[in-house]
C-alpha cells in the first residue's frame, strides 16, 4: 500500500511545482503588462493632446488679417468632396510653409459657419484673404494641385513656392 501512496505523493509533488511555476509566471505577465500600461497611457494622453492642439491651430480663423496670407477651405464634416480638394490642397501646402497660413473653416462649427456665411461660401470652397485680411480670390468645387498653386501665386504676388 505504501507504493501507491509514494506514487500519489510524487504525482501531487510535480503538481505542486507546476502551480508553483505557473504562478510565478503569471506574477510576471501580470508585472510586465502593469509596467507596460504605465508608459503606454501617458504617451497615449500626450499624443492625443499634441492632435487635439494642432487640431485647434487648423480650425483658428483669428489669424484672418494677421499680416501673413491666409488660404482658408470651407468644408463640412463627412463630405467626400471636402476631402478630395483636402487632399489636393495638402499636397501644395508644403511649398508655401511659412509663407501662407492654411486653416479650415467647418460650417458644423460657430466661426466656420459665420466666415462662410459672411464671404457666401459653400463647402467645398477655398477662400484666399490677403495679409490684411481682404478676401482676394474665391475658388469654388474641387480644384486640382496646379490650379491651387496658381490661385495662390495670383492671389498673392509677393509669394514665391519654396525652393
Amino acid at each position: 500500500m505504501s507504493k501507491p501512496h509514494k506514487k500519489h505523493r510524487l504525482t501531487t509533488d510535480a503538481r505542486q511545482a507546476h502551480a508553483e511555476r505557473v504562478k510565478r509566471r503569471d506574477r510576471r505577465l501580470l508585472i510586465r503588462g502593469g509596467i507596460a500600461l504605465a508608459v503606454a497611457i501617458p504617451l497615449a494622453v500626450v499624443g492625443v493632446m499634441q492632435y487635439e492642439k494642432r487640431a485647434a491651430v487648423r480650425y483658428d480663423l483669428s489669424v484672418i488679417g494677421n499680416g501673413q496670407p491666409t488660404v482658408v477651405q470651407v468644408m463640412d464634416h463627412g463630405c467626400s468632396e471636402c476631402r478630395k480638394l483636402s487632399d489636393n490642397l495638402s499636397s501644395v501646402r508644403r511649398e508655401f510653409d511659412g509663407r501662407v497660413q492654411f486653416r479650415l473653416a467647418d460650417r458644423g462649427r460657430t466661426d466656420g459657419a459665420i466666415l462662410a456665411t459672411r464671404h457666401n461660401a459653400g463647402h467645398v470652397t477655398l477662400l484666399m484673404f490677403d495679409g490684411n485680411g481682404r478676401l482676394r480670390t474665391t475658388l469654388t468645387g474641387i480644384q486640382e494641385p496646379g490650379d491651387i498653386r496658381t490661385a495662390i501665386l495670383s492671389s498673392f504676388p509677393g509669394v514665391r513656392v519654396a525652393q
